[in-house]
């Protein structure tokens, strides 16, 4: 249906849904018919509300109980959804501290080991050299001659 004063215009019947307490905003572009709507909601103090779904009017359309019972199974799947995600995080927050509490055990013992060696490095004095007089020894040799026990100990003659 299109007229002279609105051409390269398609006019479409259609039903456009919106939730009670909202109204269709009656703004429209200039130019276009003074009556017409656009499917912007409004509240009823004119505040933005959203926007109209608009539907085929050749689609059949859903009884408040068919719509009721929609709603009540998409909110049923809803609630099994955020059980399942919920199921997941507890799963892999467990599986994340038993990882942890593992590497801990594991590590930290080590970790201490190696903490302790570097504060005694860290930690050590140079001790100050000494010079040592040279000791004597004497033996005395009883039984075996002493070239002998020196062959046997490895100890060159002189």
């Amino acid at each position: 249906m299109t007229s002279e004063d609105r051409r390269g215009r398609i006019q479409e019947r259609v039903i456009i849904e919106y939730p009670d307490g909202t109204r269709l905003s009656k703004s429209h572009v200039p130019g276009d018919a003074p009556d017409g709507r656009s499917s912007l909601l409004r509240d009823y103090d004119n505040r933005l509300a959203g926007h109209g779904v608009i539907l085929d009017p050749e689609e059949e359309l859903l009884t408040r109980s068919e719509a009721d019972q929609l709603a009540d199974e998409r909110v049923r799947q809803a609630q099994e959804d955020a059980d399942v995600r919920l199921r997941l995080f507890t799963a892999g927050s467990a599986l994340a501290t038993l990882a942890t509490y593992a590497l801990v055990t594991k590590a930290a013992p080590r970790v201490k080991t190696g903490y302790t060696r570097l504060k005694a490095k860290l930690n050590r004095q140079p001790e100050p050299a000494v010079e040592a007089p040279a000791a004597t020894i004497e033996v005395e040799f009883i039984g075996r001659a002493p070239a002998q026990l020196a062959r046997n100990l490895g100890i060159p003659e002189t």
